[in-house]
């Protein structure tokens, strides 16, 4: 009797929680939006992609908080160049995914980018 129900709705709540249901799709444990991201120098951030969100309004840019001592600064450099090339040169980027997985074998992110860059494939023009 004295325990208080409540329920929480919005745009933020629903996608916050679309946002932890796509950790299985991404293969992280924490993804956020960009206006969830801090910018705090004990913490290490991967670019996701811009991703639809059921029940959203156009894409939202997802970011992975990961652990600071779970991938080397070169590798983590090394994942934002080939992100960067996802649009333009997926093959490319598809390599350099492939190659940092090879020495990150457990990290799902990348194989979930190396299927992204497939995709991708079929779109550049």
């Amino acid at each position: 009797s004295k325990r208080l129900d409540f329920t929480a709705h919005g745009s933020t709540v629903n996608m916050v929680a679309r946002l932890e249901a796509a950790n299985k799709v991404f293969g992280t444990e924490i993804a956020v939006s960009a206006a969830s991201r801090v910018d705090h120098p004990d913490l290490a951030w991967r670019k996701i992609g811009a991703v639809e969100l059921r029940g959203l309004a156009g894409p939202v840019e997802v970011f992975e908080l990961i652990a600071p001592d779970s991938i080397a600064r070169d590798d983590l450099e090394e994942y934002v160049a080939a992100f960067a090339l996802i649009e333009t040169d997926p093959n490319a980027a598809a390599g350099q995914f492939q190659a940092l997985l090879d020495r990150y074998p457990q990290d799902r992110l990348l194989a979930y980018q190396i299927e992204r860059c497939r995709a991708q494939k079929g779109h550049v023009s």
